[in-house]
């Protein structure tokens, strides 16, 4: 929903250039078609706002939006709106609109930041007061929605994307902190940097307080916002059923919207999930949408068709273009505005596409329980070494049972007991960090790695099609049960995300608990990469590229990589990484 930006002076003589906002507004007209005004609220302050109308979608809900002296343009959504309403119209507040904006803007004029650990949602906004001249720019628990700024000649630029900040910054420079965690880790977005040196995000869960010309981070979300009592961990099935219920309601929240709703299904764990609650419990109608790949590893069309066939729901197909053109590609990652870990964004980009083309203006989806739930093979060997150290080979076994039906089987070779037990060994003689927790190889995931990117992923190149991406997996409360969650809700016998698969198994979807194996919506990268177009667009990328040097050995390897005859899927990561870097400098010209 939407996208915001605004100015505020740090000195008072300091000019504020207003072709920013002209400038913001045709760069991310396509987070906010449906309406947009920015409105100088002071001689400090500028706000302004671009909409995608979901809640109470009158014009009376437009923003900036103005109550006394409070004022605030807001990105997201807040899913509890309609509980909080109740509480403040019971405090003798009165409202004139039916929006979560409002609720949100009356409610930090009643409570102050007290009241942000009471929002369920998504959000990035600026809230500012005209009488005490204090402007807040204020991100949600994990950074699902974004908000970067700049400092330019006495004056703070804000704004939801990056690109309307490079436009106001003469001769961006790259800021090689997050180029070298993205070459190393595939990691970026996991603190206040940006890939640009000088332009910032408010970190997750954070507020920038600005006023009398300093600012100041400060941390509002430590960890511990939802109250349960973990002893019902110590009973299965009555943890299964609490985490169902949970996650009912979460989904239920995410479905309020005054416009069409959609699902996306890709045959895994996590969508399935959502998509039974709904039917089961909810029994709500929602359209699901998939992704087809006829022919490829990656094409899971018969599990979400056995799924949607018990509640005689028609599925819409969006199938996978064998004809992607490098101009698709670039697309992709000018609006991702940095690399992700390959270029299967494509997929994605198509899949909203078609979403919007439907009508549909929010789409739900199940992300991010991998990263809360440890779903990747890396992070699950971590989980065999702990049952190594306490000598509990038989968990151990299981693990690895598991480990070897989730790698995938294009590139991955057989694990056994003797060669992890070996690794731990190997890992103990270097020292004990290396063989980390389960669990902080899930806050790995989670703070770092995966996480923040998938994250901008989703709100990107959803927001391309002005489209609104919400998971229930996001759901502060969620989160925090689930990395609360003893191992073996984690992984089992029964697999990774035990927790997900046994409440499938609950509802009787065999064809879906039962199957390790999870590719989700991918591009299929080795025919992409072997085509005439992406080879002579990855060698002139690889070719003179101002990266070359300082990652010499990946350069090295992707240049080996392209001139081989077949490229496949193992090759295509290096390869990525090393050209999209180049594709980059040269879309924003950096260092000119």
């Amino acid at each position: 929903m939407c996208s915001i930006v605004g100015s505020f002076k740090l000195q008072p003589s300091a000019t504020v250039d207003l072709s920013f906002f002209d400038n913001a507004f045709d760069l991310m007209r396509h987070r906010g078609p449906d309406f947009e005004k920015y409105k100088i609220i002071d001689d400090i302050c500028t706000l302004g706002h671009q909409r995608l109308a979901i809640i109470d979608v009158g014009k009376g809900s437009n923003q900036p939006m103005d109550s006394l002296s409070n004022h605030i343009v807001f990105n997201g959504e807040i899913y509890n709106y309609i509980e909080l309403r109740d509480i403040l119209i019971r405090n003798k507040i009165i409202f004139n609109t039916e929006s979560d904006t409002e609720v949100l803007l009356k409610g930090l004029a009643s409570e102050g930041v007290e009241f942000l650990n009471k929002l369920n949602g998504m959000f990035a906004f600026s809230y500012y007061s005209s009488l005490t001249k204090e402007m807040l720019l204020v991100r949600d628990r994990f950074g699902v929605k974004p908000l970067h700024y700049t400092i330019k000649k006495g004056v703070l630029y804000f704004s939801s994307e990056i690109k309307p900040l490079i436009k106001i910054k003469s001769n961006a420079k790259e800021n090689y902190k997050i180029y070298d965690s993205f070459m190393q880790d595939l990691a970026t977005d996991y603190d206040e940097s940006t890939f640009i040196d000088g332009i910032y995000q408010v970190p997750k869960g954070h507020f920038l307080s600005v006023k009398d010309g300093k600012y100041e981070l400060v941390k509002w979300y430590h960890g511990v916002d939802f109250e349960f009592d973990s002893t019902i961990f110590s009973n299965y099935n009555d943890t299964v059923d609490f985490v169902e219920e949970l996650l009912t309601d979460a989904i239920d929240k995410r479905l309020r919207a005054d416009v069409p709703v959609c699902i996306t299904l890709s045959g895994g764990l996590d969508s399935s999930v959502i998509y039974t609650l709904i039917k089961d419990n909810l029994k709500r109608h929602i359209q699901p949408y998939t992704y087809t790949h006829p022919g490829s590893p990656t094409d899971e069309f018969y599990k979400v068709s056995k799924l949607v066939e018990k509640y005689n729901d028609f599925v819409c197909c969006v199938s996978a273009d064998t004809s992607i053109s490098v101009r698709d590609l670039e697309e992709s990652l000018y609006f991702l505005e940095f690399p992700t870990w390959n270029p299967s964004s494509v997929a994605y980009m198509d899949m909203y596409k078609s979403i919007a083309k439907g009508g549909y203006k929010v789409v739900i989806e199940g992300h991010a329980s991998d990263e809360i739930l440890g779903g990747y093979s890396y992070v699950i060997r971590s989980a065999v070494f702990e049952y190594i150290k306490s000598f509990d080979f038989k968990k151990a076994k299981e693990v690895i049972n598991v480990l070897n039906a989730t790698n995938n089987k294009n590139i991955a070779n057989k694990i056994t007991i003797p060669r992890l037990i070996g690794a731990y060994i190997r890992n103990m003689l270097k020292g004990e960090k290396y063989n980390k927790s389960f669990q902080s190889g899930i806050d790995r995931l989670f703070d770092y790695k995966i996480l923040p990117i998938v994250l901008r992923t989703f709100d990107r190149l959803t927001m391309r099609s002005s489209v609104e991406s919400r998971s229930p997996f996001m759901d502060y409360r969620i989160v925090e049960v689930m990395k609360a969650l003893p191992i073996e809700y984690k992984i089992s016998k029964i697999g990774n995300k035990a927790i997900l698969r046994e409440i499938l198994k609950k509802h009787g979807k065999e064809v879906i608990y039962k199957d390790q194996a999870k590719m989700g919506f991918s591009a299929n990268l080795p025919e992409m990469f072997n085509s005439s177009d992406f080879r002579t667009l990855f060698k002139e990328s690889l070719l003179n590229s101002p990266y070359e040097r300082r990652y010499s050995s990946i350069f090295k390897q992707a240049k080996k990589i392209s001139n081989q005859e077949v490229i496949g899927w193992a090759e295509s990561g290096t390869l990525w990484k090393a050209a999209s870097l180049s594709m980059i400098n040269k879309m924003y010209r950096l260092n000119e």
